[in-house]
């Protein structure tokens, strides 16, 4: 199936399923109506490859989903809101060939993998708050996986991220550690802006590399355990402090 022209398009109803693949070619979005989702299935791909996006609704992803066209911006979501739309990464692929692919929050994450081409960006919450990730996240590639605003939240049991080298980029924003978050590949602590930690339950296995001149900071009460095998390394000279 096929997604071209400048109109948009409209799913309703609940029971859209993708086991094959769409190619959204048009500048046109793709928009839900009221209560609306797709679920892109194990075996489903879906290929952007232009600039256009979603404007709403809830898509969930257990198949592929790229952007393999376009060097600007796709949007997956509307009314200048991420927590308008939901995009659930429910154990499949997500693949950045070229550009920028914003997400929205995710409301019940169970895993992913990220594959991100260098010079390509793939924002994972786009400053949207109260998303649960539960599993394990990791990726491959030259780009990056970045963190610039809101929050992400573990979700019972417990988070993984095992991101290697330079792929993992958080610049703001906080991790919510409520349930386990560990750390077993590379953060990277990058940027002006400080980082936030909230909760009690974070851990780095890993690294974790700070280079920006912003600091690390824990909200109230927070704190994070370096595990025996865990290093952190401040490579400027940021700091790490208590929220105000």
């Amino acid at each position: 199936m096929t997604l071209g022209g400048s109109a948009a398009k409209e799913i309703d109803g609940t029971r859209f399923h993708n086991a094959g693949t769409i190619i959204q070619t048009g500048t046109g979005n793709l928009q839900f109506g009221g209560n609306s989702l797709m679920t892109n299935d194990a075996n489903g791909t879906y290929d952007i490859r232009s600039d256009s996006g979603f404007s709403n609704g809830q898509f969930e992803n257990y198949g592929v989903f790229k952007k393999s066209g376009g060097t600007g911006i796709s949007q997956l979501w509307g009314n200048n809101d991420p927590n308008s739309t939901y995009f659930d990464l429910l154990g499949g692929t997500v693949e950045v060939d070229t550009g920028t692919l914003l997400l929205p929050r995710c409301y019940a994450g169970t895993g992913a993998t990220f594959i991100i081409a260098a010079s390509a960006v793939v924002d994972l919450n786009s400053g949207g708050i109260y998303g649960q990730y539960a599993g394990t996240y990791t990726g491959t590639g030259g780009g990056a996986v970045q963190i610039t605003s809101g929050q992400i939240q573990a979700a019972s049991p417990g988070a993984t991220f095992n991101f290697a080298g330079g792929l993992f980029q958080w610049s703001g924003g906080a991790i919510v550690a409520g349930q386990p978050f560990y750390n077993t590949g590379t953060i990277n602590l990058v940027g002006p802006g400080n980082k936030e930690i909230d909760g009690t339950r974070f851990h780095n296995v890993g690294t974790i590399i700070q280079t920006g001149t912003g600091n690390l900071q824990f909200g109230g009460n927070a704190f994070m355990t370096n595990d025996a095998s865990g290093t952190y390394d401040i490579r400027s000279d940021a700091g790490i402090i208590t929220a105000k």
